[in-house]
């Protein structure tokens, strides 16, 4: 009689992938936001920011559409949509931590004829700068904004009634906001008075509602003056992005498995301990065994990359490319050499940033 296999082939398969399952956790992938410079910085380096309304109320409309028909036009609401836009720069900038940002008001400075307007003129450009101290001026010069109401009645499948078969009606309500604005920056520094850049920016809030009624569709739908203050705040975040440092998260895979050193490393760096984590993975680099110190090594470059010691994590990097022999190093050096440039950059033109 011939002996049964222990493993049958259910067994076997399940222990197939159960150790694919341990390679692949070998390694895992690690995230970790990094600071990026923003779309349009400003030339010279920045601490101290004076934001300035420029808008002539004569030149900015809020026009009022209902089902696409206009039933008013208003500037009543401007000088307090623009000064929630400043409230939400400040707020950025502050939390951010790249430079200090406040509004203020010179009577002395003319206000803008609207988006094709020229620029401030630069001997009183350079006298508001004396005046507020600061490194630029940022002025918004120009304004427009669409309120849009539409509504609609749709009506049910058809029920039956005693009296009976009839459609329910239902009323739908949309509103949206399209607003725009001309922000224009000026140097207190190198050229002071002159215009750094200029940009348009634009945006569209929208939002709606149901009611069994129109009235019940008024109440629920929120004041045109707030949907405008969303519309500010929008604004305001989209420039913000484009003249201060953006965030953006990226991932590096390290290794986790080998002995409990690496899964101590592991942990440190889970929970943000990086340098806890290069401390044990700088042991682990010295182990006579080649595959432990060629894995340690490697978390070391991506460690130092997250610990913004990028000097270190490239020359690290290049030995885990030439004494190691793994593949696409090359690639990740390069990334890094950007990278370290990318931070000089930033430590440049925002010099009270905290990296």
């Amino acid at each position: 009689m011939g002996i049964k296999s222990f493993v049958t082939k259910n067994h076997f398969l399940y222990i197939i992938c159960i150790g694919l399952i341990l390679v692949g956790c070998s390694s895992t992938k690690m995230s970790f936001d990094v600071t990026t410079l923003p779309e349009n910085p400003l030339s010279d380096p920045v601490r101290t920011i004076a934001l300035v309304n420029g808008i002539n109320l004569n030149n900015a409309q809020t026009n009022q559409f209902v089902n696409g028909n206009v039933v008013a036009q208003f500037n009543g609401p401007t000088n307090y949509v623009i000064q929630q836009t400043f409230q939400k720069m400040e707020s950025m900038f502050e939390n951010g931590q790249y430079f200090n940002a406040y509004d203020t008001t010179l009577n002395f400075l003319p206000k803008s004829s609207g988006f094709r307007s020229k620029t401030m003129p630069v001997v009183l450009m350079n006298k508001a700068c004396r005046i507020t101290g600061t490194d630029a001026i940022v002025t918004i010069e120009a304004y427009t904004a669409d309120i849009d109401s539409d509504s609609e009645v749709r009506y049910s499948t058809p029920v039956d009634r005693n009296y009976g078969t009839v459609r329910v009606p239902y009323f739908d309500g949309e509103q949206s906001a399209v607003m725009r604005m001309l922000f224009r920056a000026y140097s207190c520094k190198s050229n002071p008075g002159e215009l750094d850049f200029q940009t348009e920016v634009s945006t569209q809030v929208s939002r709606s509602t149901t009611g069994s009624s129109p009235y019940e569709v008024d109440q629920n739908m929120r004041s045109s003056g707030s949907i405008l203050l969303e519309a500010a705040e929008k604004i305001a975040i989209d420039f913000s992005q484009q003249i201060g440092p953006n965030s953006e998260t990226v991932s590096r895979k390290i290794y986790i498995k080998g002995n409990d050193q690496m899964a101590e490393a592991y942990r440190l760096a889970g929970i943000g301990d990086w340098k806890g984590a290069n401390d044990i993975w700088y042991l682990l680099a010295t182990n006579r065994n080649k595959s432990m110190a060629s894995k340690a090594t490697y978390n070391l470059v991506v460690g130092n990359e997250v610990i913004l010691n990028y000097s270190e994590s490239i020359e690290l990097a290049k030995i885990c490319r030439d004494q190691f022999e793994m593949k696409k190093m090359n690639t990740y050096i390069l990334n890094l050499e950007n990278r370290q440039k990318e931070v000089e950059e930033l430590k440049r033109l925002f010099p009270s940033i905290i990296l």
